[in-house]
């Protein structure tokens, strides 16, 4: 069991990967918006990606090649789409991940400086920490992060779940036929867990890993370590969307679409649950 736990890595990246608007915005404002009628997709979502995202560390268990250089092995084609298509989406994700984070560290530290400013500044910190800390930061760091806000989330849900009114919360039965929550409802299971390209990721931390300990990974070692990271990204998702249910549904309050008071929001469940 303890060879086991050591093994353990990529995964918790990948449960920190996944724990950014995915979690932090769509799952809280899905339970917040449309109660537990939702959580019937956040779970098709979270099993039907399961073996699309498990290719990943297992190719690289397989071969010791991450699959950025299995499509390049596929042929120009194959290595050039999938170039083009996170050139078209990596920036736009990182600016929302950036802004999350930074309205975040601006409701904790007010100082007198704009969002663009923090995103800067956190984003010279990640480069900074993996620079000089390379993968072996990364994965030492998200094995503390992960492990807390696990803990953490856990409690409140489980404080909310004491002090709701779960009347109310049966009572109410929202629509899903409009566009606005059709469109909703698509973004939010292409979100949940994490978007499907995560796999590409994952491998890549796999070979990382091997480079790190010198040892390569077998298939084992990488499905065990996937599925705690699959387990614990799933587990986060569903704990924030229950805390929407049970903080933010049927109470009036709607999410607001400026990035520093929807994270004042969001620090606000743990306060109304955990305590100041």
């Amino acid at each position: 069991m303890l060879k086991n736990f050591q093994n353990i890595g990529p995964g918790f990246l990948l449960a920190g990967a996944a724990i950014g608007v995915s979690h932090l915005v769509q799952a809280t404002r899905a339970g917040a918006e449309y109660g537990w009628i939702l959580i019937t997709a956040l779970l098709i979502a979270c099993i039907s990606k399961y073996p699309f995202l498990m290719l990943g560390p297992r190719y690289t268990a397989a071969t010791g090649k991450n699959l950025i250089e299995g499509y390049k092995r596929l042929g120009k084609f194959q290595y050039y789409t999938y170039a083009v298509i996170t050139l078209g989406s990596m920036f736009i994700i990182l600016a929302a991940v950036s802004l999350v984070t930074a309205g975040i560290a601006a409701y904790f530290i007010p100082l007198e400086i704009s969002l663009t400013s923090w995103c800067i500044m956190l984003l010279t910190l990640c480069f900074i920490i993996l620079f000089l800390g390379k993968y072996s930061a990364l994965d030492s760091s998200m094995k503390i992060i992960i492990s807390l806000l696990s803990l953490l989330t856990f409690c409140a849900v489980i404080i909310a779940a004491i002090k709701v009114d779960h009347s109310k919360i049966m009572n109410t039965h929202p629509s899903l036929t409009s566009m606005s929550s059709i469109a909703f409802i698509i973004a939010f299971m292409g979100w949940m867990p994490i978007p499907i390209d995560a796999s590409i990721w994952h491998s890549i931390w796999t070979k990382e890993k091997s480079i790190q300990t010198g040892k390569k990974t077998s298939a084992q070692d990488a499905i065990w370590d996937f599925n705690i990271g699959y387990i614990a990204a799933s587990a986060i998702g569903i704990l924030f969307f229950m805390l929407g249910v049970l903080v933010m549904y049927g109470s009036g309050m709607e999410f607001s679409s400026s990035s520093v008071q929807f994270s004042a929001q969001l620090v606000n469940l743990y306060a109304l649950t955990l305590g100041d």
